[in-house]
């Protein structure tokens, strides 16, 4: 992290600096043994600094070691954006988020990992994704990073949307379904909805219809696992090719659940950030052979 000290923080105490950019008291602990946790124009000061106006204030908060089972994997995988918070990633359909028992090799935190092959790197996630839902992924480069997005999900300020092409013709433009969801079974994964589940919301607005399915954008403003195709399946407007929970389809061979694009307003910086996912060409084709090529 680095702060420009201006006229406003001018005779403030390195101390004080930090306090304002909410740094717990671990953290702050951790900087002050490292030889370059805290510096002031390149040279090791301590909290207790009285800081001028034009330094340069610089925090290492950089992880000082890497994921414990996450093998780096050389395999491509598509940035959409970065800075020195957070890095957005483009997932395709079919690849495990994180590694498992019997998946060791590639998963995209294994693809991540070796794109921060230069650097100690922590997989953290922040937005998560099924094995065959496509679209962008968040992770933080660092765990301030991962706390202060937690508050914007936690406190509902992240706007998902999602491209999702669902069975049959929704003849509602819009909507937004209020359906707790439970898990019936805790041996399966499987979901449902039920009286006694937790508060899930999804708002979804139809794009395109033909007479054996919708193309609908869809919002989760809850986040629950499975979220989406539990609440089209609900409304009887299942995921299209979603084996889970309905049927495979000859059009593409996983669900076609695309996060196309996640809004917030950047926790350090106060910009909005917006970083869109192109669909990838198994979900074109599917909408192009439902809907047409327009």
């Amino acid at each position: 992290m680095r702060i420009l000290i201006d006229a406003d923080l001018d005779g403030k105490t390195v101390k004080e600096v930090i306090k304002k950019h909410r740094l717990s008291t671990r953290l702050v602990t951790r900087l002050k043994t490292l030889d370059d946790g805290i510096l002031v124009n390149g040279t090791r000061r301590t909290v207790r600094y009285i800081l001028a106006d034009g330094d340069l204030l610089e925090l290492k908060l950089e992880d000082r070691k890497s994921s414990e089972g996450v093998p780096p994997f050389n395999a491509p995988i598509e940035l959409l954006w970065e800075d020195e918070y957070y890095a957005a990633f483009s997932k395709p359909p079919h690849l495990p988020t994180h590694p498992a028992r019997h998946h060791q090799s590639d998963t995209l935190a294994g693809r991540i990992a070796y794109y921060f092959r230069d650097r100690d790197f922590i997989f953290r996630a922040l937005t998560r994704l099924d094995l065959d839902t496509s679209g962008v992924v968040i992770v933080a480069k660092n765990q301030l990073a991962a706390n202060e997005f937690s508050k914007l999900l936690i406190n509902r300020k992240v706007k998902k949307e999602y491209t999702a092409v669902c069975l049959g013709k929704i003849t509602d433009g819009e909507g937004v379904i209020t359906l707790p969801i439970i898990r019936p079974d805790e041996r399966s994964i499987l979901r449902d909805v039920g009286e006694n589940g937790e508060e899930a919301i999804t708002e979804y607005k139809v794009l395109r219809t033909c007479d054996k399915a919708s193309l609908v954008s869809v919002s989760p403003i809850t986040g629950r696992t499975h979220q989406i195709r539990v609440h089209m399946k609900a409304i009887g407007h299942s995921v299209f090719g979603d084996t889970l929970y309905s049927l495979p389809d000859p059009l593409i061979d996983r669900q076609a659940l695309h996060a196309s694009k996640i809004t917030f307003v950047h926790p350090f910086t106060n910009e909005t950030v917006s970083v869109e996912c192109p669909l990838f060409d198994d979900m074109k084709s599917c909408i192009n052979k439902l809907f047409g090529d327009n």
